[in-house]
């Protein structure tokens, strides 16, 4: 007698007390909610790119070809070598700064059915993959990657997009903790409306950010989460970037989302449409289309304008 098909389950939305809490705090942290084959061709892009890099790295003769840590794992590979480079950051600086990878790993990641469904929860079906968009490569003692507090908000064009509902699903790569760099967050922040940002000293490097005299006073949680874990953020909400004081490197991607149609403050890079069900026949369906349409806009393969 043949086994019956595994049933598979549709992806989760959002209870109505999750949805409260969301708006109440601007944060929510979900748990195993994301399968490992939704990062899976990400992880070996990942893979690949610091493959090329170390080997980038020993050809410029800035790594020793004895010192490419080949045997070592994702999550600590590109340290390793980072560390052993004539200049630690040179990895980082050429191959990784900046990272906005159009590539089938990433439109795989930002097209997963549980992130459209969790968000859809919160803005309805019609989906946006908004524009601003990152993949996060946070060496340990990396000043350049530990931001100080501020709102995603403030890194777009605020006027233009302060009446949008924007929601960002945070999505860890490794395991993320105090100690690796996790995310900080004041609770109930994204209430009091946009903070003027400036550049601010909140570790040894200026960064844009919001002065700690003009912070709310409010109580602060860390997200530690693990792979399969999302932690959702309101635009506004106010945020920063721990250090990382281990000898791994903390993996994580931000991708955004918003209605279709509505203002996104990146009004010269194009998002893509992610899901629509008043219009299927307008969503984005392969990363070749969403990498076409970026190059119609000047955009290059790393998300950046030429």
């Amino acid at each position: 007698m043949p086994m019956p098909e595994p049933k598979v389950r549709p992806p989760r939305t959002l209870a109505a007390d999750e949805i409260r809490q969301f708006q109440n705090d601007g944060v929510l942290v979900l748990r195993n909610v994301l399968p490992a084959s939704r990062w899976a061709t990400l992880q070996q892009e990942l893979v690949d790119r610091v493959e090329n890099a170390i080997r980038d790295a020993v050809v410029q003769g800035v790594l020793s070809a004895a010192q490419s840590f080949s045997e070592a794992g994702f999550a600590s590979r590109l340290a390793l070598a980072s560390a052993s480079c004539a200049d630690p950051l040179w990895i980082w600086r050429r191959h990784f700064s900046n990272l906005k990878p159009v590539t089938r790993g990433m439109f795989e990641l930002r097209t997963a059915p549980e992130l459209l469904s969790i968000v859809g929860s919160l803005i309805g079906p019609e989906l946006f993959a908004h524009p601003q968009y990152a993949l996060r490569t946070k060496l340990p003692d990396h000043a350049e990657s530990a931001l100080p507090w501020h709102q995603d908000i403030g890194y777009l064009e605020a006027a233009e997009a302060r009446n949008t509902q924007i929601v960002n699903c945070w999505v860890p790569l490794v395991s993320t903790t105090k100690d690796n760099g996790c995310m900080q967050v004041l609770v109930g922040s994204h209430q009091f409306g946009v903070f003027a940002h400036s550049k601010v000293r909140d570790t040894e490097r200026l960064n844009k950010g919001i002065p700690a005299v003009d912070l709310p006073d409010l109580p602060a949680i860390e997200c530690e989460v693990e792979p399969g874990d999302v932690v959702l953020l309101d635009e506004s909400i106010v945020h920063r970037s721990l250090p990382n004081r281990t000898n791994t490197v903390r993996w994580s991607v931000d991708t955004r989302y918003s209605r279709i149609g509505l203002p996104t403050g990146r009004a010269r890079v194009p998002g893509f449409i992610a899901q629509s069900h008043d219009n299927p026949g307008t969503v984005t369906g392969s990363w070749e289309m969403w990498a076409h349409s970026l190059a119609a806009a000047g955009v290059d393969a790393n998300g950046n304008r030429y």
